[in-house]
């Protein structure tokens, strides 16, 4: 009789605790359907020939997991701010976003930032690069992005039709690994015309430092080869994240730089 007890018992112990399990599983599986925080995002498109038509698909990553992907249309139309919103699971403190373009005939997008926030934590995620169709980047609040003003002389001819490409090297000798062309991400249509004044944001990559040189590369694609030379007249360049975030040093060149020259070198 005993053994018949205890027998009921335990079968009663047991389903009560697959009941439970079920319960539970259910209750996270609806809190995942339906999220529970509401993420508010900003988009800034860096220059007139970074805009894109396409729509732009977030992922928002976190302490906590990541959130689904959302299209959030075309955001990245224009250099004014674009808005968008979703709600999602929690994904804790916000450490960066993955994002792609997909359905627009010009597909290429060059964000200046992209800022997230939700009721307990906001995060600006600066860019600094080129998202093309169908090949997702992530971004990281701890990734080096550089913030890079440049001024061209007040001289007869001092503009430039050709490329304007460059390359940092930070205070412990880490170079990035290809030149940046300014040229493909311009401000607006007078961007190294004389006496311009144009900023632009530039990946450098994960645990980049304070720049400490530069190298840049001018001329090349002159209108029927003719004003590809430059003279530039000064660079500041700002680290607006990473973690040698603030870092800041400016260069008064004031020189001509010739295409066909080659590399010219500055040091801080």
């Amino acid at each position: 009789m005993k053994n018949k007890m205890m027998k009921r018992t335990l079968s009663l112990v047991l389903a009560v605790m697959t009941v439970l399990s079920v319960m539970v599983v259910s209750v996270g599986t609806a809190s995942a359907a339906t999220g529970d925080v509401n993420y508010n995002l900003e988009f800034k498109t860096a220059g007139s020939q970074g805009t894109t038509n396409g729509d732009v698909v977030i992922t928002v990553h976190g302490t906590a997991g990541s959130t689904s992907a959302h299209n959030v249309g075309e955001v990245g139309d224009s250099q004014k701010l674009q808005t968008a919103s979703f709600t999602d699971v929690n994904v804790g403190e916000i450490t960066g976003v993955t994002v792609d373009v997909i359905s627009g005939i010009n597909d290429g997008w060059y964000p200046e930032y992209i800022n997230v926030s939700t009721s307990t934590d906001t995060e600006t995620i600066y860019c600094g690069r080129w998202v093309d169709d169908g090949k997702k980047v992530t971004m990281n609040v701890t990734d080096t992005v550089l913030k890079v003003q440049v001024v061209t002389g007040d001289v007869t001819y001092a503009g430039t039709n050709g490329d304007v490409k460059i390359r940092f090297k930070d205070t412990n000798n880490k170079q990035t690994t290809t030149f940046a062309n300014l040229s493909s991400i311009h401000p607006d249509s007078d961007a190294f015309e004389r006496k311009d004044d144009s900023t632009f944001y530039v990946y450098a990559g994960a645990d980049f430092g304070a720049v400490k040189s530069i190298e840049i590369l001018s001329g090349g694609d002159g209108i029927f080869g003719f004003g590809a030379d430059w003279y530039l007249y000064s660079i500041t360049i700002t680290n607006v994240s990473g973690f040698s975030q603030g870092a800041s040093c400016t260069k008064v060149i004031d020189q001509w730089l010739e295409d066909g020259h080659g590399v010219y070198k500055f040091s801080f």
